[in-house]
């Protein structure tokens, strides 16, 4: 229940209005389910849940943002006169709490900003194995690199996906 309270209570802060406002996220599993690999065959698990901090980078800190950082801050400021919906993309950090940001943890990720009494804030981020909102809902995914018929040792990678809240903690 304090959990609950908690995350109720940090979601209400205000998160990126900025186009390059770096912020954090810590987000919180509720439920992870998914398979692992045993004498030849998939096996229904659960798994342990756990906790990521997720932050938004500057856009340089991702190779490949650098070029479009320029063009999509343009683009931005033509974004005030607009009523729709609009998607950039943005340099971010997935790490499991306590784990260090290595170059492996740094992900360009897609972005959606609504316009809200008029400011832009971003209400959902897409990557490739976590779609969050920052304060809010998350989904994350794990599916193993490699699909073979014959594993080595007979060991296949586990696969997982859950769900949980976020909440902007700086």
């Amino acid at each position: 229940m304090k959990r609950l309270l908690l995350i109720a209570a940090l979601s209400t802060i205000a998160y990126s209005q900025d186009l390059d406002k770096s912020f954090t996220s810590l987000c919180v599993e509720d439920s992870k389910i998914g398979f692992y690999w045993e004498n030849g065959k998939w096996n229904k698990t659960g798994f342990t849940e756990d906790k990521y901090i997720v932050k938004k980078l500057n856009s340089k800190k991702c190779d490949a943002e650098e070029e479009n950082a320029k063009r999509e801050k343009d683009e931005y400021e033509k974004w005030m006169n607009s009523n729709e919906t609009n998607f950039r993309s943005g340099c971010y950090s997935i790490n499991k709490h306590g784990e260090k940001t290595t170059l492996f943890s740094k992900r360009t990720c897609i972005e959606m900003w609504n316009k809200v009494n008029d400011k832009f804030k971003i209400s959902k981020v897409s990557c490739e194995d976590m779609k969050f909102n920052p304060t809010g809902d998350f989904t994350k995914s794990f599916l193993p690199t490699g699909i073979f018929d014959n594993p080595k040792n007979d060991y296949k990678e586990p696969m997982s996906i859950s769900h949980g809240k976020c909440s902007v903690i700086q």
